[in-house]
């Protein structure tokens, strides 16, 4: 799998990146989530997006919307060439009515009839190395702001996902139980199948297990309660996890820094989709 970059460039608020892969191996791309909010716009390949439980077929000038804390992951045909825009955009820049509007709105939209989005990317891809650093990030910012104000415009998906209904309702269990839950089983049960069938239907429909799932979950929730003033050893019972010791690992892992520095991390980058 080669990748190359035409563009990229990032500042306090937007990092933008035209990306192309040949050859894609389907194992590099993992579910993940981002403190931003991500656009990817879809120029060709033979690609799905997948998002808590839900399967977009993409078709080209395709724009994924992926939300904060969203748990989301690529799928392509292996060998596939694929081509796309990306961008990651600090929200809070965003007004907060065109912020609301994208926030609640579709996960993928269609601009196959309209080129408005495309010209956009574009025109990035033509200020490149014309402008220093500091102008081109200022136009590459202004420019995904309009493309916001675009999708804000816009009411329906472009395309119906492929929804496995067994997957929805254990997310929304998930959901609504996430702090007590206490083993996989336990969803199993509520669901009436068996933990086999559960497992095999997360990893084909989400690429990651209900466990891996749940803990990921789990561990937003706490960095965002650490975040918002709630001391780790308040917190660790508060998301769903027996002792501290190992809600401490859990984090140090995932975060790749203890909970007690949670505030004092810069967030240096997002991993680009």
């Amino acid at each position: 799998m080669e990748t190359t970059h035409h563009m990229s460039t990032k500042n306090d608020n937007v990092l933008l990146m035209h990306s192309y892969t040949d050859e894609v191996d389907p194992r590099s791309f993992q579910p993940h989530y981002h403190e931003r909010c991500e656009f990817i716009l879809f120029l060709s390949g033979d690609v799905s997006y997948i998002v808590e439980g839900k399967n977009y077929k993409l078709k080209k000038w395709d724009v994924v919307v992926s939300k904060p804390r969203q748990i989301h992951t690529i799928l392509p045909e292996k060998g596939t060439k694929y081509d796309r825009y990306i961008a990651i955009i600090n929200h809070h820049v965003l007004p907060k009515e065109i912020w609301d509007k994208i926030k609640n709105g579709p996960d993928v939209y269609s601009f196959a009839e309209d080129d408005r989005v495309v010209e956009l990317f574009r025109k990035l891809d033509y200020y490149n190395g014309k402008f220093g650093d500091d102008i081109f990030a200022s136009l590459a910012q202004a420019a995904i702001t309009e493309v916001a104000y675009n999708l804000s415009l816009y009411d329906e998906e472009s395309s119906l996902a492929s929804v496995n209904p067994i997957i929805l309702r254990a997310l929304e269990y998930i959901k609504e139980n996430l702090a007590t839950i206490e083993s996989v089983e336990e969803i199993c049960r509520v669901l009436y199948i068996t933990k086999s069938h559960l497992h095999h239907l997360f990893t084909l429909h989400l690429q990651v297990t209900p466990a891996k799932y749940i803990m990921t979950k789990r561990l937003i929730l706490a960095q965002r309660k650490i975040r918002g003033g709630t001391k780790p050893t308040q917190v660790f019972g508060e998301c769903g996890f027996t002792d501290y010791a190992t809600f401490f690992r859990n984090y140090r892992t995932h975060f790749g820094y203890p909970p007690s520095l949670e505030g004092k991390i810069q967030l240096s980058h997002e991993i680009l989709t």
